[in-house]
């Protein structure tokens, strides 16, 4: 497993990834390159960490490549990317897909990378601005839930075909619109979860829905056995989507929502709470 992060000082920050391996039940911290400020979007490809763009208040046109075993980075070539905020990336198996972020004035970006050519090519940009946004990869598409909403940027769901270049877009989305929240994907399935909405009445969110993207249908799901919630995680067993931690509020004062955890069985459709001694 592998996690980026940044440690903030009075004096200024550090970046760096952390390493554990399950078997060994150990940790290892490698530093980031000297002088770059940015995580931007990770994508793992099987044998590196690639990191591209920039985050919040660091907007970053550069991209990396980590070797685990070596320990070591390489800068990659000019990406094509924008000086860009909040990018995200997914891997198809063949391209390190990195879209979206915040680009004034022109508001996104968006760049693929192949390792085994070492380069990279242009994609045709997102219709409208995404930030903040969820990005899996189907195995055929990719697909961006963009929740940060209001003036200008409505809620929606967004289709890219890296093979054809070409974006669509879903029937309306049937909950809150929302940030901050959990997606995975199930092999024939998008399913959302919880989330905060930054527009509006700006609380955190307890709906969720699934969507199928070969029949363009939404199901809303049933309510869950837990409080509405953001910045959780989500994560696909194979059978269920498990649902864990999070904050109960999103703004100030902060509420953490510890050791509370539910599961949902889409075939069943029905939660389930987990034990939380267990």
């Amino acid at each position: 497993m592998i996690v980026a992060g940044r440690t903030l000082y009075e004096d200024g920050e550090d970046l760096f990834l952390m390493l554990y391996s399950p078997s060994a039940d150990e940790w290892r911290v490698s530093p980031f390159p000297e002088g770059r400020k940015a995580i931007g979007g990770m994508v793992w490809t099987g044998s590196e960490v690639i990191l591209a763009g920039g985050d919040l208040h660091y907007p970053d046109d550069q991209a990396w490549a980590y070797h685990p075993t070596t320990g070591t980075w390489r800068e990659l070539p000019d990406t094509g990317l924008r000086d860009v905020e909040g990018v995200e990336g997914v891997w198809t198996g063949t391209e390190a897909v990195f879209i979206g972020g915040y680009v004034h004035p022109v508001m996104t970006t968006a760049a693929a990378y192949n390792p085994e050519l070492d380069s990279w090519r242009p994609l045709t940009e997102p219709p409208e601005w995404i930030d903040h946004h969820e990005m899996l990869w189907t195995g055929q598409r990719v697909i961006i839930y963009s929740g940060n909403t209001g003036p200008g940027h409505r809620d929606r769901l967004l289709l890219y075909d890296p093979e054809t270049d070409q974006w669509s877009e879903s029937s309306p989305i049937p909950i809150e619109p929302s940030q901050r929240l959990a997606g995975v994907w199930t092999g024939d399935q998008l399913i959302l979860w919880g989330g905060y909405a930054t527009y509006g009445t700006g609380h955190p969110n307890g709906d969720g829905a699934a969507y199928d993207p070969e029949s363009d249908i939404w199901t809303v799901l049933p309510a869950s056995p837990l409080a509405p919630r953001c910045d959780h995680s989500g994560t696909w067993t194979g059978q269920e989507l498990i649902i864990f931690g999070g904050m109960l509020t999103c703004g100030s004062p902060q509420e953490l929502a510890d050791g509370n955890a539910a599961s949902y069985d889409p075939i069943a459709g029905q939660w389930h709470a987990l034990d939380p001694d267990r």
